[in-house]
């Protein structure tokens, strides 16, 4: 009993007698500075809108998706759901005020919306759908096109008998592709300037 005793006594004394090497700390000091230096930085936190713009207006988006909404049941919402979700999402992220009348306007044009089916029961009965948005997004000031963008995005969302239920996954899945196409948008605007 008692060696395991002494054994514990000479670990413990070993993890005590750790100093830390002034060296090793010098040079984690010097690159935390290099790259903080070198202006890296958390995607979409960084950076600056094009022009140097604090404000800019969000107009509802057209909706240019054409046909090919026989499933959906949203399709005619497209622009009242899509719109205010790139708002806030631009509110949200501090780097520039969203106004009803701001310094440049950010335009946006739904060009896709489909949904397809993509998994099935074995009595080939619709499960699941695979909901597409794609958006055509433009930064305009004084008629000058500062930035300008396709960006797409994809969702799965599960079927239902129930129109009711439907209709909630859909907007479900719509919703989420809607934050995520704005959280690209943000980040690829601030990444490019």
């Amino acid at each position: 009993m008692r060696p395991f005793m002494n054994i514990k006594f000479q670990t413990r004394h070993w993890m005590c007698s750790l100093k830390p090497n002034p060296f090793v700390l010098f040079t984690v000091l010097c690159i935390f500075f290099f790259i903080e230096g070198c202006g890296y930085h958390v995607m979409g936190r960084g950076g600056r809108f094009p022009g140097g713009i604090a404000s800019i207006s969000v107009p509802f988006f057209i909706n240019e998706s054409g046909g090919g909404h026989d499933v959906s049941l949203l399709a005619s919402e497209l622009t009242s759901i899509v719109t205010p979700l790139f708002s806030k999402e631009l509110a949200n992220s501090g780097n520039v005020k969203v106004v009803s009348s701001g310094e440049a306007v950010l335009k946006g044009v739904i060009k896709g919306y489909t949904i397809t089916p993509i998994a099935f029961t074995n009595k080939d009965v619709v499960k699941e759908y695979n909901l597409t948005l794609l958006v055509q997004l433009s930064i305009i000031k004084d008629n000058d096109s500062l930035w300008s963008g396709q960006l797409s995005d994809s969702e799965e969302f599960i079927a239902s008998s129930n129109i009711d239920t439907f209709r909630s996954n859909e907007r479900d899945a719509l919703e989420r592709s809607a934050v995520e196409l704005a959280k690209i948008f943000k980040e690829r605007v601030l990444e490019d300037f």
